[in-house]
């Protein structure tokens, strides 16, 4: 925990996400998230491969929803922040790919910069010329800065990047909305960033070696014009030839490699890893529609949920809470052993299991190998109103082939019906399990 700057508000970043950008708590109007724009802005982030076209589209989304005239985005480099995008938004101005080292960017605050390198949290300011600590920045006098909010970009605990947004307009430029809109997509930031970073050192690697298979053609050409009639400089030539076929099978198949790695990356929640929302929505999307083309046996959906999260967190801090979420996933899929079987992590401390070709009954023996296997954990906890140590809430939904009367499967339906089940079970007491069937 670290202090927010001006406000004195101290934040505890969500131990739910593998990567996070912290962000202090204000109150708001209405407490409302635009979620349509959360998910069409992190659509936008996760489509984007080439790093200068990601880092423009990262810092023309971030100032557009945080509410910024001005936004710097720097990047961790070896042990130094090296400046690598930089946006105006009135201008609609853009610089990606500026490589300039922090020390010889002048139009940043630098002591704002060092002190969330070195604390790894959150500065928002309403008005830095009424700021004791950072008014008498050279920056800040010259260029007349009011409002400014500046946070680092984590994954893993490691310092990835900072963002830096500026609003020399008004006061209290930066909302809570919008805040909590940012802090939703740091994740998908870091990622794709990351992403990226990968995809331009290899294609570096693959441009690199197409371009020495073709130096080396060119010269084999070239020296089987000169050397046409040494049949012993043609034999060499060949065997050369062999072996830099070899080199680039040899390439491509770690290209191969890299591909599926990158494609894991894409499905994997990187906390607890195992599959990650997006992989389960597409997933369930496809069972769906298998149980309507095919007379299958039915279709289960299994959401579990850990009981009184909030205070085990807040009773053994985030890394015992990350721990926590971790075990919990691997136990359940001890359980879902079938190739079939799919366990994702649903969202914060939500799972969800996709079980086909499942009845009823086979639902039911599935939650009761949940709670043996978490039971089996003896993960304690000092403030549970249910046991000693942690437990899990399970909500069952099933769908047969017979219930759909001819109609597609719907992933929503079956999920709301599950998501029902699971809040029975919470208001029931929690540590138990309810099974509803589709009419």
């Amino acid at each position: 925990q670290r202090l927010a700057i001006e406000k004195g508000v101290q934040h505890n970043a969500s131990v739910s996400e593998a990567v996070e950008l912290t962000v202090i708590e204000r109150p708001t109007s209405n407490g409302c998230l635009d979620t349509a724009t959360l998910l069409k802005s992190a659509e936008v982030i996760a489509k984007q491969r080439r790093l200068p076209e990601l880092l423009q589209t990262l810092i023309s989304i971030v100032i557009e929803n945080a509410g910024a005239q001005r936004g710097v985005l720097l990047l961790q480099e070896s042990s130094e922040l090296v400046v690598q995008a930089e946006a105006t938004f009135e201008a609609n101005k853009f610089s990606v790919l500026q490589q300039i080292p922090l020390p010889d960017f002048q139009t940043i605050p630098h002591s704002i910069i060092n002190y969330v390198s070195r604390t790894q949290a959150s500065v928002a300011i309403d008005n830095v010329a009424n700021n004791s600590i950072y008014s008498q920045d050279e920056d800040v006098i010259n260029r007349q800065v009011l409002s400014v909010l500046c946070a680092p970009l984590m994954m893993l605990g490691k310092l990835k990047g900072i963002i830096y947004l500026e609003n020399n307009a008004t006061e209290n430029a930066f909302s809570e909305e919008r805040l909590t809109l940012l802090q939703h997509l740091s994740g998908q930031i870091v990622i794709s960033i990351d992403n990226a970073l990968i995809y331009q050192n290899l294609e570096n690697k693959v441009l690199e070696r197409t371009h020495d298979i073709e130096t080396q053609k060119q010269a084999l050409v070239k020296n089987n014009a000169e050397l046409e009639n040494q049949n012993s400089t043609i034999l060499m030539l060949n065997t050369q030839l062999q072996a830099e076929n070899q080199e680039r099978h040899k390439a491509e198949k770690e290209l191969h490699l890299l591909n599926k790695q990158l494609k894991r990356l894409t499905i994997t929640d990187g906390l607890t890893q195992i599959s990650n929302r997006r992989h389960f929505d597409s997933y369930l999307h496809q069972e769906c529609a298998r149980l309507t083309r095919t007379s299958a046996l039915p279709l289960a959906l299994i959401l579990c949920d850990i009981d009184y999260f909030k205070l085990y967190n807040d009773s053994y801090g985030h890394q015992v809470g990350d721990d926590c979420l971790f075990r919990v996933a691997q136990a359940l899929l001890k359980v879902a052993k079938r190739p079939s079987d799919l366990v994702a992590r649903y969202g914060g401390e939500e799972f969800a299991m996709v079980i086909p070709q499942t009845d009823i009954s086979g639902a039911k023996q599935v939650a009761k190998q949940v709670h043996k296997q978490i039971a089996l954990l003896k993960i304690p906890r000092k403030a549970s109103n249910v046991a000693k140590y942690i437990t899990l809430s399970v909500g069952i939904a099933i769908v047969r082939p017979s219930s759909t009367s001819n109609q597609p499967c719907s992933p929503e339906q079956l999920i709301k019906v599950a998501d029902d089940a699971l809040y029975q079970v919470k208001d029931n007491g929690r540590n138990t399990t309810i099974c509803v069937e589709l009419e």
